[in-house]
C-alpha cells in the first residue's frame, strides 16, 4: 500500500496498479554474452501489475547475479516517456568482474608452512567461465600445482544456480622423511556438480592419477622400496555437501 501527496487519506493497492513493460535496458555489458543476459529478461515483459513489476525485477537482478559475471547488478524503474501512464521501462546497471584477480596467501598445517600464490580470470568466454591457477610451496618440499578451468551450463538450469562442469590438471610433490619416501602425483579430474535441493550439492566426480613413488635415501625401507615405482590410479567419486 502506498498514500498519495494529493489524498493523504486514499490507499494504493500496487497489485491493482496496472503494469506493463515496454522496454528493458542494460547497461555495462562489455564481454559478457548479450544472448546470456536476454534469455534472462523475458520474465520482464509478462507482468500485469506495478506489485509484480517489482517482483520480476529483482528475481531477474538475482539471476543476473548468479551468471558469474557481474560484481554488481542495480535495478531502475521509471515511466516510460512515450506512451501510457501503465507503460514503465526497467534499467539494470551491471559492473562485470575484473578480468584478471591474483592472491597471495600463507597456511598452516600437518607440521608444515607453505605460501600458496593463487591467479583467476572470471567470465573469460562472456557465459561465466572461469579459469583459474594456484600453485603452493611448502617448507618441507612440497609443492602443489592447479589448473581450473570451470563453466555453468546454462541451458541445463533446473535451480536458482546452474549446474557446473569444469576440469582440472594438478600436480602435487611431496617428501615424507619420516618413511623414506617422496611422491609424485600428476593427474585430471573432471567435475559435475549440481543442486538438488536448496542446499543440498551434489558432485559427480572422475579422477585419473599418475603416481610415482620413490626413495629418499640408502636407508630406506626394503617395505618401501617394494611400492616405488609408477601406478595409476581411476577412481570416481560422488560427493554430498549439505
Amino acid at each position: 500500500y502506498a498514500q498519495s501527496g494529493a489524498q493523504m487519506g486514499q490507499q494504493i493497492r500496487f497489485d491493482e496498479m496496472k503494469a506493463k513493460v515496454v522496454r528493458v535496458h542494460v547497461d555495462g555489458i562489455g564481454r559478457t554474452k548479450e544472448s546470456l543476459v536476454m534469455k534472462n529478461l523475458t520474465a520482464m515483459f509478462s507482468v500485469k501489475h506495478f506489485e509484480g513489476l517489482v517482483v520480476a525485477s529483482q528475481e531477474v537482478r538475482s539471476k543476473l547475479k548468479d551468471l558469474g559475471c557481474f560484481s554488481n547488478v542495480d535495478v531502475q524503474i521509471d515511466t516510460a516517456p512515450e506512451g501510457s501512464k501503465t507503460d514503465y521501462e526497467v534499467t539494470f546497471r551491471v559492473k562485470e568482474l575484473k578480468r584478471m584477480a591474483g592472491a597471495v596467501n600463507t597456511m598452516m598445517g600437518n607440521q608444515e608452512g607453505s605460501v600458496m600464490v593463487g591467479l583467476n580470470s572470471p567470465n573469460v568466454l562472456g557465459r561465466g567461465e572461469k579459469f583459474q591457477v594456484d600453485y603452493s610451496y611448502g617448507t618441507r618440499k612440497s609443492n602443489q600445482f592447479n589448473i581450473i578451468l570451470s563453466k555453468p551450463l546454462h541451458d541445463l538450469k533446473t535451480q536458482v544456480v546452474p549446474p557446473v562442469m569444469s576440469a582440472s590438471a594438478f600436480q602435487q610433490m611431496g617428501e615424507n622423511p619420516w618413511s623414506g619416501y617422496k611422491e609424485l602425483n600428476r593427474g585430471l579430474l573432471v567435475d559435475f556438480s549440481f543442486l538438488s535441493a536448496p542446499q543440498v550439492q551434489h558432485n559427480l566426480q572422475y579422477e585419473a592419477a599418475w603416481r610415482h613413488l620413490s626413495c629418499l635415501n640408502n636407508a630406506s625401507a626394503f617395505a618401501i622400496r617394494e611400492q616405488c615405482g609408477h601406478t595409476l590410479k581411476s577412481a570416481l567419486k560422488h560427493v554430498l555437501k549439505v
